[in-house]
């Protein structure tokens, strides 16, 4: 320390500082107005790698209080933001439902998961296992599911 430092009583801000949160880009999150059974839904959001913007998943369940389990999930994202890549799956396959082209994985006869593109947004809908973990054992027909979709408003 120099000797010429001033050491006398540095006054402190009358109020800390408060961070000011920087507002998420405005996103309007798609939602099934018919679902397949009474559903409790959670709604996260998270930022979106890259600053591509925010990422949010619905949680659908029917058996909130039953504990554990699968639940159906929708996840938007934006357009713009980088797919994941890979190979298609051997078990994809195209339809059109309400209008817009969608992805279907197949295990077995069961739907497990759809995705297409709406209102600037990439949507996946995952149709969950029951009992969990089960393969092949869907708890929602492809029927059902597609009337979930059609719904997506």
């Amino acid at each position: 320390m120099s000797k010429t430092a001033d050491l006398s009583a540095v006054a402190t801000p009358p109020a800390r500082p408060t961070p000011t949160p920087i507002p998420s880009p405005a996103l309007k999150v798609l939602r099934p107005s018919w679902l397949l059974e009474k559903m409790a839904v959670s709604e996260e959001r998270q930022p979106a790698p890259e600053s591509a913007g925010v990422v949010v998943t619905l949680r659908f369940d029917p058996r909130p209080n039953d504990k554990p389990h699968d639940v159906m999930t929708l996840t938007e994202m934006p357009k713009t933001m980088p797919s994941p890549g890979g190979a298609p799956d051997p078990q994809e396959s195209h339809e059109q439902i309400g209008g817009r082209d969608v992805t279907i994985i197949r295990r077995g006869e069961g739907c497990v998961s759809f995705r297409w593109e709406q209102d600037g947004l990439v949507l996946s809908l995952t149709n969950p296992y029951d009992p969990p973990g089960e393969p092949g054992e869907v708890r929602y027909s492809c029927e059902q599911m597609r009337k979930v979709i059609e719904s997506v408003k």
